[in-house]
């Protein structure tokens, strides 16, 4: 009898090992996440696209781009997402208009969960009349975190190993392999997860 419960404890205890040492490993990841985080907001500014549309049309979208910056501040969503939207219509040339999709694919994505929405705003700033390289890894992560919160891990692995093979020096790449990691933890493949999950931090950007 004593042996039975024994054995009955055996893989409880394995189990606990390998989530304690997940949460540990996930513990790290989260922290350097959070750096990576700010970084986001930042992305795609450093590294300017090449002009598509004439000097005059960008300064007009980048106008319509603060305006609704400035309508989304004052508690007037309705109207802020409209003059986003109204940047892409209007002014189909300019590289504002990577600007307003990736906006519009972070609000659907992040306020509304319309992950399907929010995916094809940032496949079309994943384009490649975009000249931005920083902007486009970070579109194309989006696009997997779409499929990542709409539980869709293998379409969505599939996409961070695109970040990670097409960009391998973006900063992207870490939160690439963060999701990776919290997929397959999800799914219950804990080795895996921490395998991925110690990868985080190792890439650091030029």
């Amino acid at each position: 009898m004593h042996r039975r419960r024994s054995s009955q404890r055996r893989p409880i205890r394995r189990r606990f090992c390998i989530e304690g040492l997940f949460f540990t490993v996930l513990g790290l990841a989260l922290a350097y996440g959070t750096a990576l985080g700010q970084a986001d907001k930042k992305s795609g500014e450093d590294k300017p696209s090449l002009p598509r549309g004439s000097i005059v049309e960008d300064r007009a979208a980048r106008r319509l781009m603060e305006a609704g910056d400035l309508r989304i501040e004052a508690g007037e969503t309705d109207k802020g997402l409209e003059l986003w939207r109204s940047v892409i219509e209007r002014y189909p040339r300019s590289k504002v208009r990577f600007d307003a999709h990736m906006k519009l694919g972070e609000h659907h994505l992040a306020v509304l969960a319309d992950h399907a929405k929010a995916k094809i705003h940032f496949e079309a700033v994943y384009s490649e009349e975009n000249r931005n390289e920083d902007q486009r890894a970070l579109a194309l992560l989006k696009t997997g975190v779409c499929q990542f919160q709409a539980r869709q891990y293998a379409q969505c692995f599939k996409v961070f190993r695109q970040v990670i093979k097409d960009y391998p020096v973006s900063q992207h790449v870490n939160r690439a392999y963060y999701y990776i990691g919290l997929g397959h933890f999800k799914q219950g493949h804990y080795g895996r997860a921490i395998e991925s999950l110690e990868k985080v931090g190792t890439v650091m950007s030029t």
